[in-house]
């Protein structure tokens, strides 16, 4: 999987792809550009072309994130087949090494540092961290 962090002022999410234990890439961009709309997303590869999820609500993915749309953060998701939006607040995080960085956010760190701290205790996250203003 993966870790994103959101700490109000910016966006930031390991590089890190796997299959299985193998690590595949540690350089790998989970951000995508779709219609002006920029997605950065948790889960399997193979299901991003089912983005964006703000317009498909027929089909189950193994996929969750954040996008940046009109200056504002949202938080997407995948339950049992719906799709679920709502704006992203402060200190939110997804993915596999999530509570990891959300409790490093509420100890004061950025979101960059969440996902470094979440990469020393989550074996799916590590790699190249890339960060992104909002």
């Amino acid at each position: 999987m993966t870790t994103i962090a959101y700490d109000g002022n910016s966006i930031a999410i390991d590089g890190q792809v796997n299959c299985g234990s193998i690590i595949q890439s540690s350089d790998f961009d989970k951000s995508i550009n779709i219609d002006g709309i920029t997605y950065f997303c948790a889960g399997t590869i193979s299901d991003y072309q089912l983005l964006p999820p703000i317009h498909r609500v027929d089909t189950k993915a193994d996929l969750e994130g954040f996008f940046l749309k009109d200056g504002k953060v949202w938080h997407f998701a995948d339950v049992d087949g719906v799709w679920f939006v709502c704006e992203a607040i402060p200190r939110s995080a997804c993915g596999s090494g999530s509570m990891f960085a959300l409790s490093a956010m509420a100890m004061g760190k950025s979101a960059e540092e969440a996902v470094k701290f979440a990469s020393t205790l989550d074996v799916y996250t590590g790699g190249k961290i890339r960060v992104f203003k909002v």
